[in-house]
Order: structure tokens, then C-alpha cells, then sequence
């Protein structure tokens, strides 16, 4: 037995003496294989795809000259492959090696090869057609392992398993098995799987298992019936379009393969000459293939070239040529090579070329900055839109990250904006830049753009890279600037106008009823002025508007909002205001228009101005009620004699107030009736989280009206309560709320849901029995969700039964909290009637506590008290971060306002951010604890 390794190949002379083959069915059955020489195929980047192998029956051996031209066959093969699927690459650049095997594995499908890929991590394995089609199996694209290998024989499924594990536990790194399979019809396929791990583990362990599936029983039947080696080899080089050619150097005999004969155009048989061969190429081609033909006699120096060619028809054409030298069989010297028809593959690179260069001169032309960038958003280029703009080259920018050259802020704060490459390739999707996004130069040049990134995909839908495109929109920017300044301000004064007045009310109004504060309007007319405007001219009276607005500006702070409204009105807004602060600026403008004297023409002329005023707060409905409250109060102060203020009192509507809660209460009853409420909520947060979970909210009601407005109760809780209202709305919101509990407390993640009820409501014997009643029904997991809320000052009124009923319902595992603390007369001694569980601060004390130090120790003295006696706090109308931070500090354990949630529909709301803990401890799905 004679075995040989050189450079890769393989040549066993007798199957039957080499130990490796013992025990082969192949070559102790059919189809009885003796001899055997294989040369791996080897790609660029060290993976082997598979071997290019001849078999014959007989014991024997190739001639040097087979086996060398074997190799090159396979150098050929290789090449082929790793040239198949250029058209996927956008770029002439390499790609990351998991895109190699998914190229080399469509390159390899073209030849009908099963493939399979196997996540190792994973139950199921890839595979393409052509696997499951040796198989009879339906086109799934995939297979399970342990169904795999379940088609294996008996015989070959113990080591076939084995080593499969070796290869998973990372114990080898290549698999190769021949092996027999069952077919979908039941008989038994001879196939042979080679794989290797093309993917790692950053620990080292297997990922990804790529391989390929060759169906032995047709490859044996194949070479069986073959005896002729070099014809065997031919028919291997006409399926790779790929011919042979030998030169003898002694005698200058050149012979070619049918496959050469096919591709020059030129009928099988006829003995061609060297010069009949360099005749099929044009000048600067012959000069290139003779010189190389010549180095590789003269020195031994290979060659591998691609040549343009023309065809005996006159066709032009690519080929590959490839030569090399080598010792003859008959003596001396001859060179041996390969010939390849490239056509079609240079005409796609040419095509590739040819959009690529479109492209750029296309990029090149548009008036939009275009920045592309690889997967890794990694810059590729620049059009020179945006090297004019970012002060980047394409050539600086190539490989920098996208975000150092595409620097991009907010307009408004002049903070860094998202990254739009990251997102994009993070999503999938086209991202766009915000309105007032600004890219700042490497020169320090900034300029407000609008902006799209979108994705690049292959065709695969893989992310390739993305595609920054926008635009200098400075100029539009700074044109709209001006158009919505002069739609929203007064040309004469610069004042704002009406419709920013009216817009900037309806704004307030129900702010006011939300958030429970109170603001002014003032509605200010300037007296005697038609008379000076028309004795004077009406130059004259713009100047005296423009000084008047002047005055009035001045007597107010730099956040009060002024405008005119009219030739001769002008209305001013003050925010978080008292009645006494509204009537002292009133006051200060109606002093300094009567020292103030027009002068025109020499006369000093005398003007004054009557000014209504309102206070907005919860009882408001609408911006158009309080404008016509204070048209109405100015309307006053000029009956009673002009520059004068007068200021809107509610006694002054008493009679309207009476019969809107007349009207109130017909509604009211309605809405119970047809259940028009809706049930609300806003959520209160920890301070600080204590490792439990679970939301905790305070439940809201709402009125929605036939029209589909949302009316707050400040506006009809009043009303309620006068007509003995009230308890009947609170049975229906304890009701639903409880209902509510009951059937969401396998669903909804909340520990506490608590419900405030009015004070006719807690005072009142047939409510408490009606709520004693209703918890006595209900499951203690609903039960200790949920959280009476009484107010402090109700409490007092009633204290000996209030107190009673808060023990009966704490009994039933019902939480109480005491509302509104620190309103009361007698805080402190309450507390030792009632036993609560929470104390909710007024936000009375909250709301200046970072100012006054008064607050700020009566919330510290609340907070120790608390904590004396075991109960948790909770800080109402909590605004801003640092007066949460304050809180925190002191020691309160919740927060509610509208820093951290405004009110939502219950379900709404209860789906939102759960950073709010369980007030007593998590309130498990099996009832296991308590607070």
C-alpha cells in the first residue's frame, strides 16, 4: 500500500490496506472503492468547504501530472466559490467572517450540496433544499437535532451522536461523517457531512456549526462507472466552466481540455498552436499573457491573470488564465494551467462599477449633505453638501464614528441630540430629526437642519449601514421665527396680541381647577383716550399707546404676561397670584397713569384708565366666563368715575351660582343614572424603594359630558355636597372601585387604591353601614388593597363616630388615611383618637417649603411625628425635584402631584412606570402578607 501527502492532497493506492478505511462499507460493499486521492478545498480565510476527490475500483495511483492538475482544479473550484456571490457586496472591502459563510454557503447551494448550519445553543438546525431533497423531506428549512438524529441508522447513530457532542463541548472543532440515512420512503441514503465551528463563544465555546451534506451514493454510482481518470477530471472542470491546457516546453505540443475548446468557440479535437492560442487576445492582453508566459519558463514565476478575450465569433469575452511550471512525464520542463470563462462575472463587477460611480456623481449633484455609514455606524463617505457643512473630507471622516462628524444638538438647550445612526441601526427604522436640531461644524459653525437617517438593507434584510440626508434649513428657521413673533405680538407696542391673550386664558382656567391655584386677570381700558386720539391724530395716539404700554410693562414682573388687546385695551395675566398682589399692581398702574402727561404739540394732556379684576381659580369654566366677568368689572370702575379698579367677588354672582348648582345637580343625577362618571387616578410614588412591589394610587373621579368633555370634580363637588349629593357619588366610586380590585387582582401588579370620601359621606350612619357591608363581602386580598381617605377637618366634626368606623373598617384588613393633615386647629390631638395608617400633608406646606422656613419645619415636626407613632406620610402637590429632594431628606416616605403623574384613567394609569412601592409591604397573588 502506497500513501502520499504533499501540499495538501492525498493519494491512498488500496483502500483495503489503509487502516483509516477498515470497516468501510464503501469499500468493503458496494460500490468497492480501492483507490482514493483527494485535495481539500481551502478557503481564503482558512475554512475548509470540502475536498475535490477521484475513486476508482482498482488499486493505483495518479501520475504527477493528474494529481498536479487536480490541485488546480481545486484552486479553480475555490475561487469560484469565493467569487459566486459578489454581487451582495455594496463595498469593495472585506466583510466580518459570518457573512462569508452565509456567501460561501449560497455558493455552495448553487451546486445542489446540501448545507445544514446548527446553533449550538439552539434545538434546531438550518438546512437548505437540497439537504431535505436527498431525503424526500418537505421544504421546512429547518429540522430539530434529536430528529436529525433519528434518521441516522442504528449502526452510525452511537458514534454519529458522540461525536457530535465532542464538537458541541468545544473538544474538537471539525465533524465529518459518512453515514446512512433513512429517505422519507424508508430506504437508506449513503450521504457524507463535513463541518467545523465557524463561530466562537467569547468563552471559548462552539456557537456555530456550518456544513455540508454530499450525497455519496450518486457520487459513488458516478465513479464507479468511470475508469479514465482524465476523463473523469474533465467532467469535473465542464461543471466548474473550467478547462486544462498542458504546453510541452521540449516539443511545444500544447493540448486542451474540451472545456478550453468550448470557451475559445473552436470545435473539440482541432490541435491547437501557442500562436493559434495568443491570437485570441487583443494587443495589450497578448503582450501581458506572452510576458507572463515567459517569466513563467524562464524563472518558474506562476501566474493568475484576468484578460479580456475575443471568441472565435468575434464575441468579446473575459477569461481567467492561470499558469504555472512543473516537471514532465516524457522529460524536461512543461507548464500546466487553467482556463476559465469570466465573463459574466466581470460584466457584473462592471455593473457594480458603473452604479457605483452614478451614484456618487448623482450624490454629488443634489443640494441635500448625504453621509453613509457601515453597520457599525462607522463613516463611509461624504458628499461634498455635507464636507461643506460637517468640515469633514470623506477622506478624514472614512471610519470615524458617525457621531463625531455628524455633530448634532437641540436647538433649544443646546444640549447633545440622540444619536439618529444609532437608533436607526438599533430599530430598523428611519429615524428623523427633531424640529430644532442644530449641526454643529468642526469649525464651530452651526446651522438648524432637518434630518433622515434611514437603514440600508441587503437582501436578506440584514442592516448594511445607514443613510444620513439633511438639509440647511437656517434661514427658513430664523423666517418662520419672525412670521410666528409678528403673528403673536403686537406691531405697534410689541406687546403680545389678542389671540395670544385668549390662547394663554384658556391655558390658565383649567390649570387653575387642576391644580388648585389661583392666578389674576386684569382687563385694563384707558379712559379719555378716543378724545386725544382724534383731536391729536392718530400718529399722536400710536405714540401715546407705545408709551402707555410702556408703563404698564414696567409696573410688572418679567414672567407676567401683558397684551394688547384692542386700540385702547390692553389684559394682564399674573400666574400663582393672591387677590392682594392683583389689586397692588392695579393699583400701581392706575397711580402712575394719573402723575403720567402726554405732551404733544406743546399741551400736556391728561390720561387715565379703569381696570377690572378677576381672580381665576377652580370655580372658572371657561376663559370666555372670566374675559366677560372682567369686561364687566372694568365696566364698573368706569361707572364709579373712571381710574379706578374694581375686582370681581363672587357675591357679585351670587344668584348665577345658585342656579348653575341647580343645573349641577340635575346633572348629577343624570350622571348616576346613565353612569356618565369615570373613575381616574393619580399615582403616588416612594421616595425611596425598599425592595418591594406593587403601584400605589389615589382613585379619581370624572364627569364626562354628553359632548365628551372631561369636567373635573372642583367644579361639581360643591353642588354635590349642597344638594346631599355627595355620599351617593362616594357609594358609587367605593363600589366600582372595589369591583374594579376584585377582578384585575390575579392581572394588575397594584397594592393600594385609595379612595377619598367627602365629608357627608363619612358623617352620614347609612353610608358607613352601606361600607361596613360592602367590605364584609369581599375577599381579604381586595380588602387590604384598598385605603380609605378621610379629611382631617371632617373627621373633627364627627370625632367619637368617625373614629368608631375606622376601627370596624381597619379590622376588616381596610387601610385609612387621614387627608389634608396639618389644616386642622388641633393636628396632633386627632391623631390620638383615630388610629390611621397614613397622614397625607396639606400641600399647603408643601408648596413653599424650599422658601419658607415655616413649612419647612412644620413638614420635618409632621415626618417625626410619624414616625413616633408608626405611620407612613405622604406630601400632597409635590411640584418640582428639589422640593422632592427636600422631602426625601426630612424623611417622608411618598410623594403625589403632578411632578411625578397628572391624573389618567384608572386602567391608564395603572399601566404606566410602577416605580411606586407597596405602602405596606408586597401584597403577594397567594394573600401571604400584610402590612
Amino acid at each position: 500500500m502506497s500513501l502520499r501527502d504533499s501540499r495538501g492532497g492525498s493519494d491512498v493506492s488500496d483502500a483495503l490496506e489503509d487502516h483509516r478505511f477498515e470497516g468501510n462499507d464503501l469499500v468493503l460493499g458496494e460500490p468497492g472503492i480501492r483507490a482514493y486521492t483527494g485535495v481539500p478545498l481551502v478557503l481564503g480565510n482558512g475554512v475548509a468547504v470540502g475536498t475535490l476527490c477521484v475513486i476508482d475500483r482498482k488499486p493505483g495511483q495518479l501520475s504527477g501530472a493528474q494529481l498536479d492538475t487536480l490541485k488546480l482544479l481545486a484552486q479553480a473550484a475555490t475561487h469560484r466559490i469565493e467569487t459566486a456571490d459578489s454581487a451582495l457586496s455594496l463595498e469593495h472591502e472585506p466583510q466580518v467572517d459570518s457573512v462569508n459563510q452565509r456567501r460561501l454557503l449560497r455558493a455552495v447551494d448553487g451546486t445542489r450540496t446540501g448545507t445544514w448550519e446548527w446553533d449550538v445553543d439552539a434545538e434546531q438546525m438550518r438546512v437548505n433544499e437540497h439537504w431535505e431533497a436527498m431525503l424526500g423531506l418537505p421544504r421546512q428549512g429547518q429540522i430539530y437535532v434529536h430528529s436529525w438524529l433519528d434518521l441516522h441508522h442504528p449502526e452510525e447513530l452511537g458514534a454519529t451522536a458522540d461525536l457530535l457532542s465532542k464538537v458541541s463541548l468545544g473538544e474538537c472543532a471539525e465533524y465529518e461523517r459518512l453515514a446512512r440515512m433513512r429517505r422519507r420512503d424508508g430506504s437508506w441514503l449513503w450521504v457524507l457531512d463535513r463541518a467545523h465551528v465557524s463561530e466562537w463563544h467569547d468563552d471559548g465555546r462552539p456557537k456555530v456549526l456550518t456544513g455540508v451534506r454530499i450525497d455519496m451514493a450518486g457520487a459513488m454510482r458516478q465513479e464507479a462507472r468511470a475508469t479514465d481518470s482524465e476523463r473523469r477530471l474533465d467532467r469535473v472542470g465542464d461543471i466548474a466552466s473550467i478547462g486544462c491546457w498542458e504546453l510541452e516546453l521540449g516539443n511545444g505540443d500544447l493540448h486542451w481540455s474540451d472545456e478550453v475548446f468550448r470557451i475559445h468557440g473552436l470545435e473539440v479535437g482541432v490541435l491547437p498552436s501557442v500562436e493559434t492560442a495568443l491570437s485570441f487576445y487583443p494587443g495589450p492582453a497578448r503582450k501581458t499573457l506572452e510576458d507572463a508566459i515567459e517569466r513563467c519558463r524562464d524563472q518558474g514565476e506562476p501566474y493568475d491573470l484576468e484578460l479580456p478575450f475575443v471568441r472565435a465569433s468575434g464575441e468579446s469575452a473575459w477569461i481567467r488564465a492561470i499558469g504555472q511550471r512543473e516537471p514532465s512525464p516524457i522529460g524536461g520542463q512543461r507548464l500546466v494551467g487553467i482556463f476559465q470563462d469570466i465573463t459574466e462575472s466581470h460584466r457584473l463587477h462592471a455593473r457594480i462599477d458603473e452604479d457605483q460611480a452614478r451614484m456618487r456623481a448623482t450624490l454629488a449633484a443634489l443640494d441635500d449633505a448625504v453621509i453613509t455609514t457601515d453597520a457599525r455606524g462607522l463613516v463611509i463617505s461624504l458628499n461634498p453638501v455635507a464636507e461643506r457643512m460637517t468640515g469633514w473630507t470623506t477622506e478624514n471622516a472614512r471610519g470615524v464614528p458617525a457621531g463625531s462628524v455628524f455633530r448634532i444638538f437641540r436647538g433649544d438647550n443646546r444640549e447633545p441630540a440622540t444619536n439618529p445612526v444609532a437608533l436607526c441601526l438599533n430599530s430598523g427604522k428611519a429615524v428623523h430629526a427633531q424640529s430644532n436640531t442644530v449641526l454643529l461644524a468642526r469649525s464651530g459653525a452651526s446651522y438648524g437642519i432637518q434630518e433622515t437617517t434611514t437603514p440600508i438593507f441587503d437582501r436578506e434584510r440584514l442592516i448594511r449601514g445607514t443613510v444620513i440626508v439633511f438639509r440647511d434649513v437656517t434661514e427658513q428657521r430664523e423666517l418662520a421665527r419672525v412670521v410666528d413673533h409678528t403673528a403673536a405680538h403686537d406691531e405697534l407696542t410689541g406687546l403680545r396680541n389678542r389671540r395670544e391673550f385668549e390662547q394663554r386664558l384658556n391655558q390658565i382656567v383649567p390649570l387653575a381647577r387642576d391644580d388648585r391655584a389661583s392666578h389674576g386677570l386684569l382687563y385694563i381700558d384707558l379712559d379719555e383716550f378716543k378724545i386725544i386720539n382724534d383731536s391729536c391724530g392718530h400718529k399722536a395716539g400710536d405714540r401715546l399707546i407705545k408709551q402707555v404700554a410702556r408703563m404698564l410693562k414696567g409696573c410688572l414682573d418679567s414672567s407676567d404676561f401683558i397684551a394688547r388687546t384692542g386700540g385702547d385695551e390692553f389684559a394682564v395675566i399674573l400666574e400663582q397670584c393672591s387677590s392682594s398682589r392683583l389689586m397692588e399692581v392695579a393699583s400701581e398702574m392706575v397711580a402712575q397713569l394719573r402723575k403720567f402727561r402726554f405732551v404733544e404739540e406743546g399741551q400736556r394732556l391728561r390720561v387715565g384708565a379703569s381696570i377690572g379684576a378677576v381672580m381665576i381659580d377652580l370655580a372658572w369654566e371657561s376663559g370666555e366666563q372670566v374675559l366677560q366677568a372682567a369686561d364687566a368689572a372694568c365696566y364698573s370702575a368706569k361707572e364709579a368715575g373712571r381710574g379706578r379698579v374694581h375686582l370681581w367677588e363672587q357675591e357679585d354672582a351670587a344668584l348665577q351660582a345658585r342656579r348653575a348648582d341647580i343645573r349641577w345637580a340635575t346633572r348629577l343625577e343624570q350622571a348616576m343614572e346613565y353612569d356618565h362618571f369615570e373613575l381616574w387616578a393619580q399615582r403616588i410614588d416612594a421616595l425611596s424603594s425598599d425592595g418591594s412591589e406593587g403601584a400605589y394610587a389615589e382613585v379619581l373621579i370624572r364627569l364626562r359630558e354628553p359632548d365628551g368633555r372631561i369636567v373635573s370634580p372642583a367644579l361639581f363637588m360643591g353642588a354635590a355636597e349642597r344638594f346631599h349629593l355627595a355620599t351617593r357619588i362616594d357609594q358609587q366610586v367605593l363600589y366600582r372601585t372595589v369591583g374594579w380590585l376584585a377582578a384585575h387582582s390575579q392581572d394588575w401588579d397594584v397594592a393600594t387604591l385609595a379612595v377619598n370620601l367627602s365629608g357627608n359621606s363619612v358623617s352620614d350612619p347609612t353610608f358607613r353601614v352601606f361600607a361596613l357591608s360592602l367590605f364584609e363581602s369581599l375577599d381579604e386580598s381586595v380588602c387590604k388593597r384598598l385605603c380609605l381617605e378621610i379629611t382631617e377637618t371632617v373627621a373633627v366634626s364627627n370625632l367619637d363616630a368617625v373614629a368608631d368606623f375606622v376601627r370596624v373598617v381597619r379590622a376588616m384588613g381596610v387601610r385609612v388615611a387621614l387627608d389634608d393633615f396639618g389644616a386642622g386647629a388641633a393636628t396632633f390631638g386627632y391623631l390620638k383618637a383615630i388610629p390611621v395608617d397614613i397622614i397625607k400633608i396639606d400641600g399647603q406646606f408643601v408648596r413653599d417649603l424650599l422658601d419658607d422656613p415655616l413649612d419647612a419645619a412644620t413638614v420635618r415636626c409632621f415626618a417625626d411625628v410619624a414616625k413616633v407613632i408608626g405611620v407612613k406620610t405622604v406630601a400632597e402637590c409635590v411640584e418640582t425635584e428639589t422640593i422632592a429632594d427636600a422631602l426625601q431628606e426630612i424623611g417622608i416616605d411618598y410623594i403625589q402631584g403632578f411632578l411625578r403623574h397628572k391624573p389618567q384613567p384608572l386602567e391608564i394609569a395603572l399601566q404606566g412606570p410602577m416605580e411606586a412601592r407597596s405602602l405596606f409591604g408586597q401584597v403577594g397573588r397567594d394573600q401571604g402578607a400584610a402590612g
